[in-house]
């Protein structure tokens, strides 16, 4: 509407200056008279008499001044004129433009496919668009015989005050409203309204949103978690943050009628309800306080007697629920019944306490065992052996059978007590780097008299001369022995083949053998104690059945797996998986290292021992090491404690730990002085190992293997 009325305010404008502009030669002639010469009786003319020349310059003041007059007034009308024109024009555009805008605004408020109302701040329609009319079912010249809170029904009642210091205050009025029809469900809707100014007068103008989808699934959602809380196995309860209750579910109070009570009392009447003592209504208040105030969980152990009598333990948790400012609106409270959870503990502790008591009556009895078959044993296997060299060939026989017998016995008796450690935790680990190849050429060496009296192959593959492994030697030794023997034991035509390769990764051993086989269903149960395909008195193989249960423990206990495949007449394949001594930090690259010292007979010694396996670079000087190691990021650094001039070895290693991403490197200390007791201080100190001077091959490999088993750990906890 304003910019209907500006628009024609500029064309009048503009018309009446053109009016004013025609009307100036009138105005130009009435002045031109009122100048001539006021002669009595006279008047004004001018005649040309024969002979006279019109054209003749001669001044002739008093003619010629009107005509002068009249020129310049015609210019300045002229002017006058075609500015007005101009004015005109652009207040007609001006006014053109305008309207097109009003149009665009009014098909805009048309077509908009959210209904659109205006109104006086009293709610009466003034103007609705079509989808207003539409909603409300009446055409445009009806709807406007309504107010705006007949037609639709609001939760809250749209006061006129209320509305008036909404608006006042600069703000946007929203409330929720529903439209009802007689023939179909009311339709729910969600309602903007903001202050418009149209001619110098206040509307209210109102949009709609339809919302009914949006409730419904608000109704549904709302019923599916009440009755998710309803149906919960443990007791929910809602309460005030001042300790009223506001919501129970059944699994809390089951009676109907009692929930119903408890609604808006605290725990004082609920306790006089129930007939609990006074206590349990303050420690619960005491916690819902503690919860409230600290605004965090609070949790408690309760012990409150059933509708039977019988005592219930019961763990509540106290959870507290805050506004948007941060203050407490409600506490949660979750109720688990601990009752049937604590008898089962208590039940499962005397079970406990009962089998630690049978295992230290079979450690003795395996402690005693061993000490009573071991003398014996030592005595028959030590004169049987001294036998071997004084009696005839035809008694030696004998003697080798009472050999052979003895060290079956003392094998047994070994597996037994390395079982009974192993469960115990008592087998301690002595771990160590060396080479696989000659571990198992070892191994092989010694059971090769065995499958040469069974007349079979036993050959030993490597894909190289020198694997390298961390484990501990003599774990290593017995798991070996045991597999190959077993391989050997149970087969009779053919031989055994142990094959050892590995990756930068891990290492693996395969016992393969022609054997018997082993039956896919027995497969699972294969590594259990005292276990065996074949039993009882018409079995085909000696043994007590814990040999592989022994080998098993000992491989999860240096980190390794063991896997086997085998089909009944086929043979086996039993395969050994360990880390590789040095495992690779990336994918297709070595570990990088860098020697921080100044000697060059340390330099010869490590480029000998550990080029193989890494990637070694060298400084001679502080200042160059320590520069590499801010262009490279290495995995190890052996660090000489004097290359610098700091007065202190931890002085010497704070520089490198200031570098970005050297805080978890492993630093080993190269110490030239091998005082006693130096290792401590060092690790003390920051330094992750320490080598003393001269270095040791042996003690540089186990070292690096140490140091980067430890990086390698800190990596898996990390991930």
């Amino acid at each position: 509407m304003k910019r209907k009325i500006a628009a024609q305010l500029g064309v009048t404008v503009g018309l009446l200056m053109v009016l004013s502009i025609a009307m100036l030669p009138v105005q130009a002639r009435g002045e031109a008279a009122s100048l001539a010469p006021a002669t009595p009786g006279a008047s004004l003319s001018v005649v040309a008499a024969p002979g006279d020349n019109l054209l003749d310059d001669t001044p002739q003041e008093a003619d010629d001044a009107p005509v002068a007059q009249d020129a310049s007034s015609a210019t300045l009308l002229l002017g006058l004129a075609g500015f007005a024109l101009v004015f005109a024009l652009i207040g007609l555009i001006w006014a053109l433009r305008i309207r097109q805008a009003a149009r665009r605004e009014r098909a805009l408020y048309e077509e908009s496919p959210e209904p659109v109302v205006m109104t006086d701040l009293r709610w009466k329609i003034s103007d609705a668009n079509r989808a207003a009319c539409d909603l409300f079912g009446y055409a445009r010249d009806q709807i406007t015989a309504y107010s705006l809170n007949t037609l639709v029904e609001t939760k809250t009642e749209l006061e006129p005050n209320v509305i008036k210091e909404t608006i006042a205050a600069g703000k946007v009025l929203t409330f929720e409203a529903s439209v009802h029809h007689d023939e179909s469900e009311p339709i729910d809707l969600a309602a903007t309204t903001r202050q418009v100014s149209l001619a110098g007068e206040p509307f209210l103008l109102t949009a709609f949103h339809e919302i009914t989808r949006h409730k419904d699934e608000q109704r549904i959602f709302k019923t599916f978690h009440r009755q998710l809380v309803e149906d919960l196995p443990i007791e929910v309860v809602v309460m005030a943050p001042q300790g009223q209750y506001l919501y129970v579910n059944p699994k809390a109070i089951p009676d109907k009628d009692l929930r119903e009570f408890m609604v808006g009392e605290t725990a004082v009447e609920y306790c006089q309800e129930m007939g609990y003592h006074p206590e349990v209504a303050l420690r619960r208040r005491s916690h819902r306080r503690r919860a409230v105030s600290s605004k965090a969980t609070v949790s408690y152990e309760e012990i409150i007697p059933d509708a039977e009598g019988a005592m219930r333990s019961v763990t509540r948790i106290l959870n507290p629920v805050l506004d948007r400012r941060g203050d407490v609106s409600a506490v949660i409270v979750y109720g688990v019944d601990m009752t049937e959870l604590k008898a089962y503990q208590d039940q499962m502790a005397e079970v406990k306490a009962e089998a630690e008591r049978l295992v230290e009556l079979k450690e003795s009895f395996l402690a005693n065992i061993s000490h009573e078959f071991r003398t014996p044993l030592t005595g028959i296997l030590g004169f049987a052996q001294l036998l071997q060299e004084d009696v005839d060939i035809e008694q030696r026989e004998f003697v080798d059978i009472i050999l052979r017998n003895g060290r079956r016995l003392m094998a047994t008796l070994n597996s037994m007590v390395d079982l009974s450690k192993l469960h115990s935790n008592y087998l301690e680990m002595n771990v160590e780097v060396f080479n696989l190849v000659d571990e198992v050429k070892q191994v092989a060496q010694s059971l090769s008299t065995m499958a040469q009296d069974k007349e079979l192959y036993l050959r030993l593959r490597a894909t190289r001369p020198e694997v390298l492994v961390r484990l501990d030697r003599g774990h290593l030794f017995r798991v070996l022995e045991h597999l190959i023997g077993n391989a050997i034991k149970f087969t009779n035509d053919g031989g055994v083949i142990v094959e050892v390769h590995g990756d930068p990764e891990f290492v693996h051993v395969r016992v393969m053998d022609s054997g018997v086989g082993i039956r896919n269903e027995f497969l699972p149960f294969l590594f259990e104690e005292f276990n065996q395909e074949s039993s009882g008195l018409s079995r085909n193989f000696e043994g007590t059945g814990i040999g592989l249960s022994v080998v098993k423990r000992l491989i999860d206990l240096m980190e390794g797996e063991i896997s086997v495949d085998s089909e009944k007449g086929e043979g086996s394949v039993f395969t050994l998986t360990f880390p590789a001594a040095f495992p690779h930090p990336r994918a297709g690259s070595r570990n990088r290292i860098l020697v921080a010292d100044e000697s060059e007979e340390v330099h010869t010694l490590v480029e000998y021992v550990l080029a193989p396996y890494f990637d070694v670079e060298y400084a001679s000087d502080f200042v160059s090491a320590l520069q590499r190691a801010q262009e490279v990021q290495y995995d190890v650094v052996l660090l000489d404690t004097e290359l610098s001039d700091a007065q202190s070895a931890a002085e010497t290693l704070a520089p490198f730990r200031q570098v970005n991403g050297y805080e978890q490197v492993p630093v080993v200390a190269l110490d030239p002085h091998a005082v006693h007791g130096g290792e401590v201080h060092y690790m003390a100190v920051g330094y992750d190992e320490c080598l003393q001077k001269p270095l040791d091959k042996r003690l540089l490999l186990e070292t690096m293997g140490h140091v980067l088993y430890k990086k390698r750990k800190r990596r898996t906890m990390r991930a």
